[in-house]
């Protein structure tokens, strides 16, 4: 057969791999949007599928290609905030600093990625619900990564050895979830990283060594 008239066979319709991939990640993009949008607005339990379905106009199809359940898609957004914890720790532990400061960079990166990125807002917010599986997991692994800075001061000197220092971790979480939570229900000029700021200055100020 002539190379010219050859049919072509064993390609996908709708266009090229790559142009169905991106395709697909961003439809994926757009459900977690969506999703994020909603759980932050409504709460895990109040939010259904039917919600995410309108409200970015997709296909019950297309949602459930790439999440079998509205608890995977939460799923997803903790990991995503779970996955920047990581990478907020991990940076700042590099850093030739006293853990006091570790942990102010931590959360003060943390604050502005809360302030800017909906999933990882919902997705902290959801560290907290009980009908998430893994969800608390992932809450007590930031209160514990946190707590290693901390017995990391207390190892060196530079914090105190005190109840209040051993409470750190605890507090300063549950501080800044509660901050997130209440920032836009008291509508203040007053942006999220000067909060968590504040939150910080007031905890720090009670353990570190002067």
């Amino acid at each position: 057969m002539n190379d010219s008239i050859r049919p072509t066979i064993n390609r996908p319709s709708g266009g090229s791999p790559r142009h169905m991939q991106q395709r697909a990640l961003t439809t994926r993009h757009a459900i977690l949007d969506a999703s994020a949008a909603i759980f932050d607005a409504r709460g895990y339990s109040a939010a259904s599928i039917k919600d995410v379905i309108t409200s970015k106009d997709l296909s019950k199809g297309a949602l459930f290609y790439h999440f079998p359940s509205k608890e995977a898609i939460a799923q997803q957004l903790v990991h995503g905030w779970s996955s920047a914890v990581e990478t907020a720790f991990s940076g700042a532990c590099t850093a030739a600093e006293p853990p006091a400061q570790k942990l102010r960079r931590v959360f003060l990166d943390l604050s502005r990625g809360v302030e800017s990125d909906l999933q990882l807002r919902a997705g902290m917010k959801l560290t907290l619900e009980a009908g998430i599986e893994g969800a608390h997991q992932a809450y007590r692994q930031w209160v514990d990564t946190t707590g290693d800075v901390v017995d990391e001061g207390i190892a060196d000197g530079t914090i105190r050895d005190t109840a209040h220092a051993h409470h750190l971790a605890w507090n300063v979480c549950a501080g800044f979830v509660g901050i997130v939570n209440a920032a836009p229900i008291m509508r203040e000029d007053v942006d999220l990283p000067t909060r968590i700021d504040d939150l910080l200055t007031a905890h720090l100020s009670l353990v570190v060594a002067r």
